[in-house]
């Protein structure tokens, strides 16, 4: 278990609801991944982001897809990718990461708290 944060602490970290818009295969990563393009809605827009969720999702299973994703990182290059946004997910029983799932329909941008 990890060092105990203060509310104040997970407040920092911005985490929103977004949708996948376009994903593409990336070959240049290090590890198998998909470059995505994840609309937040307008206050915060498309931002990209670098995924690798290869192993229980194919490009098309991407598309359309609602996901949280962590919107306030410094960005990171990749390859020659700028990733804008850390997409959450968790390592799969049945292997690979799966993809963090919103049960209701929830606007673009909406925090997670």
């Amino acid at each position: 278990m990890e060092k105990e944060c203060t509310y104040e602490d997970f407040l920092k970290v911005d985490m929103r609801v977004g949708e996948i818009e376009r994903a593409l295969p990336f070959p240049k990563a290090r590890k198998p991944a998909y470059q995505l393009w994840i609309n937040f809605g307008e206050e915060i827009g498309i931002k990209k982001s670098s995924a690798q969720v290869t192993e229980r999702y194919q490009v098309e299973d991407l598309i359309g897809r609602k996901v949280i994703a962590v919107v306030n990182f410094p960005e990171k290059q990749i390859a020659n990718f700028m990733s804008e946004a850390l997409v959450l997910g968790i390592d799969s029983v049945a292997g690979g990461v799966s993809l963090l799932q919103i049960e209701y329909d929830t606007p673009l941008g909406t925090r997670v708290y």
